[in-house]
């Protein structure tokens, strides 16, 4: 609190009162660190009572005021700016979380995250850290549902076409104005579909081909709850925010989600978001990688293997004639 003096009480001028800017939520504050001060100002004398032991002039005073303000002040940010310092804050946090720890940028941004991290710590399994912009309640509630949805539909007996990312923990942070939140999640796999197909390097027949694989997994996750004979027809296993990013791949080409706050049962049109946001983020990915000519004829022939891969997964499915004659759109478009 400054210099400790006998002095009880100065008077501010004119220039001075203009120097402590009380207007807006200053002037609250100013309210505010007056009581907790224990000092006193008159507006009609500008006279400040600071007690026996409190500020001697109003160099002190005004130091004193700034530094309160600075503490105590809630900063108004626009949504990008907003969302920009989480994504700062967030990754800061996890390297100060993990240091010394190996860790991969699985995304930068999506639905309800500021960054989403691969973290491999010595002598110690693999995690997936999420920064969340908003809403932790509600993603923790994955804490629950997701385990019990892993368990009801996808059974590691009969070899699970996909494994599905169980969230571990959640802790919320505060950074002055700044609220968000960190899941962490079980990792399965060892790159993002993301980051693989950023580095490959591959004739397009393969990359057909494992995207085929992947068409077959995806559908695999969909209708689980179709084959399980537990649910009312017209129910799927949806992601809610499937995208090359959130699907890991594994040594042996198994796939894994993560990011799975959204995990729920859903009806067919949660099916063709999860279709729209996959096949768009490939598309997405492709650009980058090639360049706009080469990568819609890359596109063209991955997304044809997917639909290949995904069709034939839902022959044997209850109902697979109806399925896709309402997903056509979306699997032809």
């Amino acid at each position: 609190m400054g210099a400790v003096v006998q002095r009880a009480q100065f008077t501010l001028s004119f220039p001075q009162v203009g120097q402590l800017q009380l207007a807006g939520p200053r002037q609250h504050l100013f309210i505010d660190f007056l009581a907790g001060a224990g000092y006193t100002y008159d507006s009609r004398s500008r006279a400040v009572n600071t007690g026996a032991n409190g500020a001697a002039d109003f160099a002190t005073f005004k130091q004193q005021f700034d530094a309160y303000v600075l503490q105590h002040q809630v900063v108004e940010l626009g949504p990008e700016e907003r969302l920009a310092r989480i994504r700062s804050a967030g990754e800061r946090r996890v390297r100060e979380k993990y240091p010394g720890a190996e860790i991969e940028t699985l995304a930068k941004e999506g639905k309800n995250n500021c960054g989403i991290y691969r973290v491999q710590a010595k002598d110690a399994a693999a995690i997936v850290i999420k920064v969340l912009s908003k809403g932790l309640p509600a993603a923790a509630g994955a804490a629950t549902r997701v385990p019990a949805l892993r368990e009801r539909f996808i059974d590691p007996d009969e070899g699970a076409p996909i494994d599905i990312g169980i969230p571990l923990a959640f802790e919320e942070i505060q950074e002055g104005p700044l609220s968000f939140g960190l899941a962490t999640y079980q990792a399965h796999g060892v790159m993002s579909l993301n980051a693989a197909l950023e580095v490959q390097d591959l004739p397009v027949e393969r990359l057909r081909g494992a995207a085929r694989g992947l068409g077959w997994r995806i559908a695999a996750f969909h209708v689980a709850p179709i084959e399980r004979n537990d649910v009312k027809d017209g129910s799927y296993l949806v992601h809610g925010d499937l995208n090359a990013s959130n699907l890991m791949l594994s040594m042996d080409g198994v796939v894994g989600l993560v990011d799975v706050d959204d995990l729920k049962l859903g009806d067919i049109g949660h099916v063709k978001w999860d279709l729209d946001s996959l096949l768009g983020s490939l598309r997405t990915v492709l650009v980058a990688r090639y360049g706009a000519p080469a990568a819609e004829k890359v596109a063209a022939q991955m997304k044809q293997g997917f639909v290949e891969g995904y069709t034939a997964r839902l022959a044997s499915v209850r109902g697979s004639d109806d399925i896709l004659r309402q997903l056509s759109g979306t699997l032809s478009g």
